[in-house]
């Protein structure tokens, strides 16, 4: 239920901002987001997980990383995954540098 994950991921979050110092991007299928972080978390930016179809957080959000494929190929990757995710940032470099710099 939407309570269970709440009393697990409320603790948690706050576990991980105070360990890292930084306020923790939440990873959620298109569904997951729709049934427990929807209208709560804002502080959180989103990594939402949408393969079939572009993503719309139903509670009206903007997402900040949208992973649109999990079976892509990239050129010049020579790792042990034959395929790897592919996602996209919603902003400008600079934003993304904020991001990954942010306290």
């Amino acid at each position: 239920t939407r309570a269970e994950v709440e009393a697990i991921l409320d603790p948690l979050l706050s576990a991980l901002k105070a360990h890292y110092g930084r306020t923790p991007l939440i990873y959620a299928t298109a569904d997951s987001y729709r049934r427990y972080i929807s209208g709560a978390h804002d502080e959180n930016p989103i990594w939402i997980r949408s393969v079939f179809l572009p993503p719309s957080l139903n509670d009206g959000r903007t997402w900040t990383i949208w992973q649109y494929s999990n079976r892509d190929r990239l050129s010049g990757y020579d790792g042990n995954e034959t395929f790897i995710d592919m996602n996209a940032f919603n902003g400008t470099r600079s934003e993304l540098a904020a991001l990954v710099s942010r306290n």
